[in-house]
């Protein structure tokens, strides 16, 4: 699959430093959550694109990096590219590998490697604590209209609006707030592991072993400590 036309361009940070940089048109994790139509529009280093065209993990992203230029992670490249109708954003994923493979000459292969993981499962099977909640027990997902800041209060308030996958929120008191809707468990463990190895406090990928099917409404609550560990509650 392709992109019917695509715009690929080098680019810098905006100088003007109260001019807020355009927003991507969606989330490049691996969440399915995507606004209607075949626009796509980011700016990130290649190296993420390449991250969002393959759905690697953060640690997947390292290994495959590990011996590539330093350019594929530091320099911003600006892509915005059309398809036609309303295809998926695994679909787009299939036009990204065209589009890496044509305009960069990107060569991939595949490589199987073993490695430890924490697995994410559930104290009590079967039970449910108030903050994991089965999404059609929720409110309805609101129409996605691309990235925007969110001001809820997750204490209060439905967090995040938007059913995005991983929104962060940091208090002045140090408490952060990761909020999902409409999330598989397994996308909820990429996060998971996406923010605790960025923290420092999560040294292994995290996979979902909770055996939890369908998709959740989430939100965890935490404060980073000073021994490498990621105390959370995730009631």
């Amino acid at each position: 699959m392709s992109f019917d036309v695509a715009s690929v361009r080098p680019s810098q940070i905006p100088a003007v430093v109260n001019q807020p940089p355009r927003p991507p048109t969606f989330s490049l994790g691996p969440d399915d959550a995507k606004p209607r139509g075949g626009c796509f529009y980011a700016r990130f280093p290649l190296g993420a694109f390449l991250r969002f065209a393959y759905k690697l993990a953060p640690f997947q992203t390292a290994d495959a990096l590990a011996n590539a230029p330093k350019w594929l992670r530091t320099d911003l490249f600006e892509i915005e590219a059309e398809a036609q109708g309303n295809p998926t954003k695994d679909q787009m994923r299939l036009m990204m590998q065209s589009l890496l493979a044509e305009r960069f000459k990107l060569a991939v292969h595949f490589e199987s490697n073993k490695v430890s993981v924490l697995a994410l499962r559930q104290v009590k099977a079967g039970k449910l604590g108030p903050k994991l909640l089965p999404h059609s027990q929720g409110p309805p997902c609101p129409e996605y209209k691309g990235f925007e800041l969110d001001l809820s209060d997750p204490r209060k308030e439905i967090f995040p609006r938007n059913c995005v996958a991983g929104y962060i929120r940091g208090e002045p008191d140090g408490t952060t707030f990761m909020g999902s809707r409409d999330t598989t468990m397994a996308t909820a463990a990429y996060y998971f592991y996406a923010e605790g190895s960025g923290a420092g406090e999560i040294d292994r990928p995290v996979v979902d072993q909770t055996g939890l099917k369908g998709t959740f409404d989430l939100l965890l609550e935490y404060k980073r400590s000073n021994n490498n560990r990621f105390p959370a509650n995730l009631s």
